[in-house]
């Protein structure tokens, strides 16, 4: 228990030396964490590994309020999650989703294959062509 009281405390100090509001300090936390596990990891930041980081930290935090306050107390506990996991969750959306719009421009940009075409006087059946090979107009 007393590392509970310990952990608590410590908490309660950030807090104060602050200046800021619990759920402002519960924000930049998640910040710091979501950041700081996709760094130590190697991760991209929109990676599920530094979210989850950020989820399993949050979780403990409210465990340990649990343990010293002796109950929930539930509008401060899923404030605290939601100050927490907001920014993380919508930012590692945002980076999943400008990381697949470069994955599809990439690919967009790629030079379609083309195949040789096979000597003349060859029994085999005559290659594939592109559709700008076979005369066709190109797509753009």
């Amino acid at each position: 228990m007393q590392l509970v009281t310990d952990y608590h405390g410590m908490i309660d100090w950030i807090v104060t030396r602050s200046g800021e509001s619990d759920k402002f300090v519960h924000v930049q936390v998640g910040l710091a964490i979501w950041s700081l596990s996709a760094l130590l990891t190697g991760r991209r930041q929109g990676s599920a590994l530094p979210l989850a980081a950020v989820f399993l930290a949050e979780i403990g935090n409210e465990i340990m309020d649990r343990l010293y306050l002796g109950n929930w107390n539930w509008p401060d506990t899923v404030g605290d999650a939601a100050a927490t996991w907001a920014w993380p969750i919508l930012l590692s959306i945002f980076l999943s989703m400008e990381r697949a719009r470069e994955e599809v421009a990439t690919e967009r940009r790629r030079p379609v294959l083309r195949i040789e075409e096979e000597e003349e006087g060859s029994d085999a059946a005559p290659p594939l062509r592109s559709i700008g090979q076979a005369g066709l107009p190109t797509p753009t």
